[in-house]
């Protein structure tokens, strides 16, 4: 039986760097790869920070520990313990292959690798393992055949949907650490394909009126309100043009859907055991049901993390429901590292501290130009501001190190740019402001949260 603890909100949850080997395929999967994530070790330890705004907050690279990575599964004997009962893959090593058969496909569901597209295919049918589901009518969307996103919302006008969508070739081992189509995903926990549909959805289910009720074709050279513009997209869809639509005013960056930590492929078996931690706080929990009694009693996490459609006025998403995905909360410990394993034992002997001494600490993004340094609240942000001001990695070897031929390494590698910070050292030092109500951090759009989070303060 796991242990029922909730860790004070230091420890931090993460898988070695020499935890992470070759794949089968693909090439290398490392830390310092497109295909694998970044994970450190262990620590107690918090990131060091500057004592100037002008001054460097290191990262990882720079021997500095982050908080936990989140990770989207589980795997080997550990893993089958799990409460949920939903993953039992190892991580790597198992196969439906024969043995001569390198895998060079993986359900991200099962962590299952497969060798041929129709296997992989075969086993989804017959698994289920589709994360998206429509909101509208709860049918699953799978990147092949009449339920494709874009041509189940052409046939029936549906938009939006719960979970994840992978493309075909986010199946793939060797897939960098990216969507091949970016998603975003409100705070009511339904993702969209088009930014434009997610502002329309901000302002028509959630009444964002912050949000400029005009968008353009930039395909087309159309102009015109959300709607129209909506309209517009799907009679193209039914076409089946994907025309590039814009919203001016409106940046979809914060809500952007990161890569999930599925652990990397690796010819041994890693025993790893799921862990949930809070993003609000950083506390971490050994079983889901501990961390939603955290949630329903700590009033500002619960704040921050309850679903907007759940709430009255905002329920034609969230109906039937659940509030939360366990995967949100997700993180991995490997069990196989004697220091990981003592220090979870030992925070079940301890009484948990006064965490109201401790500084609250928030887990942002840095521009790696060490000129700039400037910090994002989201790796959305981070990776707008890094395409919009050419501020890529200019360490040496930081450019060729995991480079692809699409010249995307330093997307994959965003982890590299995780640092902790004090939220009191953001407003004052590096000029982000607070909202008053909720005590929340914000970077920008203070009038978007509030019509999200305290329409009636």
């Amino acid at each position: 039986m796991p242990l029922e603890v909730e860790l004070p909100f230091f420890f931090f949850f993460c898988l070695p760097p020499d935890s992470v080997s070759r794949g089968l395929t693909g090439g290398v999967l490392s830390p310092a790869t497109d295909a694998a994530p970044h994970f450190c070790r262990f620590t107690a330890q918090r990131n060091k920070v500057s004592t100037q705004a002008s001054i460097r907050i290191y990262s990882q690279h720079r021997n500095s520990p982050l908080m936990a990575r989140p990770a989207t599964r589980v795997s080997g004997e550990v893993g089958q313990q799990n409460q949920e009962g939903r993953r039992c893959g190892n991580g790597g090593g198992e196969n439906e292959t024969n043995s001569s058969e390198c895998p060079i496909l993986r359900c991200p569901e099962c962590l299952n690798g497969f060798s041929t597209w129709s296997r992989l295919t075969a086993h989804l049918n017959a698994s289920a393992h589709f994360s998206a589901r429509c909101v509208t009518c709860g049918e699953q969307l799978r990147c092949y055949g009449p339920t494709h996103p874009y041509r189940h919302e052409a046939a029936t006008g549906h938009v939006g949907f719960f979970g994840t969508f992978y493309t075909r070739s986010d199946y793939r081992l060797d897939h960098p650490p990216v969507f091949t189509h970016p998603q975003y995903r409100c705070v009511c926990r339904v993702t969209f394909l088009c930014p434009l549909q997610l502002a329309l959805h901000l302002r028509m289910e959630h009444a964002v009126t912050a949000i400029p009720d005009v968008a353009v074709c930039r395909t087309c050279n159309m102009h015109g309100s959300l709607a129209e513009l909506a309209a517009h997209r799907l009679k193209r869809l039914l076409l089946k043009e994907d025309d590039v639509i814009e919203v001016p005013g409106f940046s979809p960056a914060p809500y952007l859907v990161r890569w999930p930590k599925i652990p990397p492929w690796t010819v041994q078996k890693k025993p790893y055991a799921v862990l949930y931690q809070c993003p609000i706080c950083v506390s971490v929990f050994t079983s889901w049901a501990a961390m939603e009694n955290h949630i329903e009693k700590n009033c500002v996490c619960q704040c921050m993390l309850d679903p907007i459609g759940a709430r009255s006025g905002n329920t034609s998403h969230a109906a039937g429901a659940h509030r939360f995905s366990p995967e949100e909360f997700e993180v991995l410990l490997d069990t196989s590292e004697p220091e990981m394993l003592s220090l979870l034992q030992g925070a079940s002997q301890r009484q948990v501290g006064d965490s109201a001494q401790e500084e609250d600490l928030v887990l942002v993004f840095q521009c790696p130009v060490e000129t700039c340094s400037r910090l994002f609240l989201t790796h959305g942000e981070l990776q707008e501001h890094m395409e919009e001001q050419a501020h890529f990695p200019s360490a040496p070897g930081a450019e060729a190190e995991g480079a692809t031929q699409d010249g995307l390494s330093w997307k994959c590698n965003l982890s590299d740019y995780e640092v902790m910070c004090s939220a009191r050292r953001l407003v004052e030092e590096f000029g982000l402001s607070r909202c008053p109500h909720c005590c929340r951090v914000l970077s920008h759009g203070m009038e978007t949260h509030h019509q999200l989070f305290h329409p009636e303060a």
